[in-house]
């Protein structure tokens, strides 16, 4: 048996250990009464405000002292470790904490050591705060069509395409726009390479879709199935929940055009001369109707190679205005593939360049005008009256034209005129 002095010796050595570490264990773990904000949103810095009950310690804050932050389970949260917390008043301190784009989201508990004085250990309180991924919007291509079904090469293909922003955030303004190679393989944004048809699209609320048109004038140059990739935001202008579901394929099978023969056999006949005007018009142009077309184009040049027809038409003949007498003009005719419109002749087939000469015009003007009753004028009044007058001994027609008093006509009362 130890006698009572060797009891006294190891309960004065036993308090010497004790001293011998102050500060080395922490104090009671403490759940604070609020943390604000308890929610965190990731790709932020935000500023937490931990208010705690001062008693709950059973001493008072250090004044100046110096928090230290933990991590107590895994998260991933950038500046975990030290930290400073300004104690604000008896019941309040705070910190901040930077939240990664990469932060796991769910609930992060972290660990606060608070000095409650200057020779006794750090009191521990436990904080939450739930991080969360940010708000923003997320645009996906959601269809595509094309019209016609299967075009001819050469032939407009116009796409309609409905695009969904599926994200959280509304989306402002951006570019939809159509390619023909794998936008989304080539990584580069904004992509890089020829586009085929680009439209802008209006903002975007979140959960809202906008359905738009885009044009490919003038088609493919080839037959075959071609893939075309629609890309929303393709100027990468806006950020987003998700950059990799921007885009959308579509294979489009252009055929290749009917081998169409030209128009032929003219009328008039090339190199015709003495063509007559009929009227207010002038000579009927007509050709051969070729198989298997069904719209023609047409263009009509004069001399010095000024444009006075062209158009697109599904008939065989044509009449334009009253030409120039002895006027010489050149025009050819084309057969336009299917698929082709009012307002786009698809691969035309041209035939030769034609020409015809007009008959030439006379010199004398000779009319008998009509008794116009102008009703009477007041001082400073003006009336006019719109004639016709004929060349009587030439081919062209003399156009409308407005007078007002002519030496041709009489005048009553007695009244000045001129021509």
């Amino acid at each position: 048996m130890f006698p009572k002095s060797s009891f006294a010796f190891l309960a004065f050595l036993f308090a010497i250990l004790v001293l011998a570490i102050p500060g080395s264990v922490l104090g009671t773990h403490v759940d604070p009464k609020s943390v604000t904000p308890s929610a965190a949103v990731v790709n932020t810095t935000v500023d937490i405000e931990v208010s705690v009950d001062a008693r709950d310690f059973g001493f008072d804050f250090l004044d100046g002292g110096l928090c230290t932050l933990s991590r107590a389970e895994s998260v991933d949260i950038s500046n975990i470790g030290f930290a400073d917390c300004s104690v604000t008043d008896p019941n309040v301190f705070e910190f901040q904490l930077s939240i990664p784009s990469t932060a796991t989201l769910g609930t992060a508990t972290f660990a606060i050591d608070v000095p409650v004085d200057a020779a006794g250990p750090p009191h521990r309180v436990n904080v939450e705060v739930l991080i969360t991924a940010a708000a923003l919007p997320d645009l996906i291509i959601d269809s595509i069509s094309h019209s016609p079904l299967n075009p001819v090469v050469g032939q407009d293909i116009t796409y309609t395409v409905t695009v969904k922003n599926i994200g959280t955030a509304d989306a402002s303004n951006f570019w939809l726009r159509g390619f023909d190679f794998n936008v989304s393989a080539a990584g580069a944004c904004p992509a890089s390479g020829e586009e085929i048809a680009t439209r802008l699209v209006n903002p975007l609320a979140a959960g809202a879709s906008d359905t738009r048109t885009l044009t490919q004038t003038g088609g493919f140059s080839s037959p075959g199935n071609k893939d075309v990739w629609i890309k929303a935001d393709s100027s990468c202008s806006i950020s987003e929940a998700n950059e990799a579901n921007n885009t959308l394929s579509r294979t489009v099978t252009v055929t290749a055009a009917a081998s169409f023969l030209a128009p032929t056999t003219p009328t008039p006949s090339d190199g015709a001369t003495g063509v007559t005007n009929s009227g207010l018009l002038g000579p009927l142009l007509k050709w051969s109707p070729v198989v298997g077309v069904s719209w023609y184009q047409i263009q009509l040049i004069d001399s010095v190679g000024t444009e006075v027809l062209t158009g697109i038409g599904s008939v065989t003949e044509i009449q334009p205005p009253a030409l120039l007498p002895g006027g010489v003009y050149r025009w050819r005719v084309a057969s336009c593939q299917a698929g082709s419109s009012v307002s786009t002749c698809v691969t035309p087939a041209w035939s030769s360049d034609w020409s015809f000469t007009m008959a030439a015009g006379g010199t004398a003007l000779s009319f008998n005008p009509p008794a116009y009753d102008f009703g009477g004028l007041n001082p400073g009044e003006t009336q006019t009256q719109n004639i016709i007058v004929d060349n009587t001994s030439g081919s062209r027609v003399i156009g409308t034209f407005s007078i007002s008093g002519s030496g041709a006509f009489s005048c009553v009362p007695n009244c000045d005129y001129d021509i």
